[in-house]
């Protein structure tokens, strides 16, 4: 199955150069960096890995304030949430566990096996200025644990000029939306706000969100190119859900609480002309709190509190004009606190990449990094990456090869109330691969790629069960392998913008008992999206598209569990805007056009057919 959908890539690829040749030369090139997801500007013409770039107007001009629905126009990505926007969500990124993708905000880790990622996946909301940067494939070399399926990284872009804009929406299901933003430059002194909210009653009784968010960012250059600055930010979710809607209980709902800070202080700047440094110190707080009720029985109610400081100092060193070498240290100090015991760990790391460009058409770059924990012990990790591109092809070959890890949680080494301890535990370990094309034309305002990938993973950590009234514990006890095939394609013209996306996946448990049980739940094997944005004068319409196909998922109302079939969707959007105005616009948008009732998550429908109408007000000096 996958040769004959690479032997059609393949074609696509080759016959690129035919199908935009209309396009204006007075096109916006695509992005020429992703900067923090590789810690360093990369340029597409040598860059190895598969990295996808949504700045903040590109995200804006497709109605994305919240990183679910960003991250379900990502190749690879197969995010699935659990019925009505807000809720907690997974993104299987390339087929390996949600808590193996790593999320950074502001430079910071924000996830790990202690502080899943759930939360912040379905409910995280966009700063006005925010863009987003993933890069596929393993990169633990220089991020650490948890970066096995890759990196998602949301920072802010810089302020430009003096703006306030402010933003209502409305729509079914008592939707409504707010977003006021600010910023402002003054001299050497920057500065943007950004506050958000979002509410709405969804389509199922006892079922409905809340959801605050509010960003900060200042920044001074004292002189030179030396910049300090700060950043702070805010989420505060509520999240109300009936259950399973195949659930034999009277009440199995239950509200899930969320609360999230994170500040960080950082100082960067240029030594000389080929040393430049990041000094970041990050402070993170993570809150969450589920209550739920079963039967009319009493409430139960579980909680996760964890505090996280973080020390990182980076390094770029341009040792000549051909070779460039990232380096730093980092350190860690994370408390976690649950109704039944209170934990801390530290994490010391030292990383280094070397990047060599033997030609302007060639790149290799090789990196380790070495982890240490205090109660874990330590993992050392590894990543080769080649690019070369062939300028009379406008075409570029590249391929990369890493190892991850992902350290196992506090609870699973030090056991908990309902499991034994196991301090001999080992790490999740992986060892990712991807080879790919990517075929530039129409300028370079056009590109189309094609990526085959794996992943072999070993140690996954699982439960082992024991006779009431003993304790289970966790161990090692599993291996995986992922491997499939990345499609994509964007085209910006002056007018017209499209991206696409096509996945097939095979994501597999090879310590599966049978053959039946041996596939990964809640991967499609097949997954694609689509959307187009046009826009002239004052006018702009877009339409997407995204869906998954052949799917497989567990009924976990009985027991054993045994295998679904949740079926195949599409979900279809359409949105317009008309600019009245410099400081006045309107808009409107169609969510699931087709009023597809499907369930990313069996038991959890998704909401039908919905519309929105908004207004924007804003003033700009």
């Amino acid at each position: 199955m996958i040769a004959r959908i690479l032997v059609f890539a393949l074609l696509i690829v080759s016959s690129a150069p035919t199908l935009p040749a209309q396009i204006a030369r007075d096109s916006a090139r695509l992005a020429e960096v992703v900067v923090t997801a590789h810690r360093d500007s990369t340029s597409p013409r040598v860059r190895a890995s598969t990295a996808d770039l949504l700045t903040s107007q590109e995200r804006i001009s497709r109605g994305l304030h919240g990183l679910s629905g960003a991250l379900r126009q990502v190749p690879g990505a197969a995010l699935v949430a659990t019925g009505a926007p807000g809720g907690v969500a997974s993104a299987f990124f390339r087929g390996v566990n949600s808590n193996q993708t790593l999320l950074l905000i502001d430079g910071i880790r924000v996830t790990d096996a202690n502080t899943p990622a759930s939360a912040l996946l379905g409910g995280f909301q966009f700063g006005e200025n925010d863009r987003l940067e993933i890069v596929r494939g393993p990169q633990g070399t220089l991020y650490g644990g948890a970066a096995i399926g890759g990196v998602i990284a949301i920072i802010g872009e810089p302020t430009v000029g003096d703006r306030l804009t402010s933003d209502l929406e409305a729509g079914r299901f008592a939707t409504y939306q707010g977003r006021l933003h600010g910023s402002l430059a003054r001299g050497r002194w920057s500065a943007s706000f950004s506050s958000s909210f979002a509410d709405s009653d969804h389509e199922r009784p006892q079922n409905n969100s809340d959801q605050r968010a509010q960003s900060l960012a200042v920044a001074f250059r004292p002189a030179g190119q030396l910049e300090v600055g700060l950043t702070a930010r805010g989420q505060q979710s509520s999240f109300t859900s009936p259950g399973d809607i195949r659930s034999t209980n009277t009440t199995p709902g239950g509200t899930t609480e969320f609360d999230h800070l994170l500040a960080t202080l950082y100082a960067s700047g240029r030594v000389t002309h080929r040393w430049s440094t990041r000094l970041t110190l990050g402070r993170q707080a993570y809150w969450l709190e589920g209550r739920s009720r079963f039967n009319g029985g009493d409430e139960f109610i579980s909680q996760l509190k964890s505090n996280r400081w973080v020390l990182d100092w980076q390094h770029r060193l341009a040792l000549s004009d051909r070779v460039r070498l990232i380096a730093g240290a980092s350190g860690e100090w994370m408390g976690v606190t649950d109704p039944d015991s209170d934990r801390d760990e530290r994490q010391r790391a030292g990383y280094a990449e070397l990047s060599v460009t033997p030609s302007d058409d060639l790149g290799l770059s090789i990196g380790i990094r070495r982890d240490d924990y205090d109660s874990y012990g330590g993992s050392t990790t590894g990543r080769l990456a080649v690019g070369y591109f062939v300028p009379t092809a406008r075409l570029k070959l590249r391929g990369t090869i890493g190892t991850g890890f992902l350290p196992p949680s506090l609870a699973t080494r030090h056991g908990g109330p309902f499991q034994r301890a196991n301090p001999t535990i080992k790490a999740e370990a992986s060892r990712g691969w991807d080879v790919g094309v990517d075929r530039f034309f129409a300028n370079d305002r056009g590109v189309v790629s094609v990526t085959y990938f794996g992943n072999a993973l070993r140690d996954l950590i699982g439960f082992e069960s024991a006779e009431f009234p003993a304790l289970g514990r966790a161990v090692n006890i599993a291996e995986a392998r992922t491997r499939g095939l990345e499609i994509s394609g964007r085209v910006a013209a002056n007018r017209l913008d499209v991206r696409a996306g096509y996945t097939y996946l095979e994501a597999d448990d090879l310590s599966a008992g049978t053959s039946a049980e041996r596939r990964l739940i809640r991967r499609p094997k097949h997954s694609w999206s689509v959307d187009l944005g046009w826009h002239r004068d004052r006018l702009t319409l877009g339409a997407g598209a995204f869906a998954a196909l052949d799917r497989e998922d567990s009924d976990f109302t009985q027991f054993p569990a045994p295998r679904v079939n949740p079926g195949n969707f599409v979900d279809a959007s359409l949105r317009g805007g008309w600019r009245l105005g410099p400081s006045l616009a309107l808009r409107g948008r169609l969510d699931n056009l087709f009023n597809e009732r499907y369930e990313e998550v069996y038991g959890f429908p998704t909401l039908g057919r919905r519309f929105s109408v908004g207004i924007t007000l804003g003033a700009t000096r």
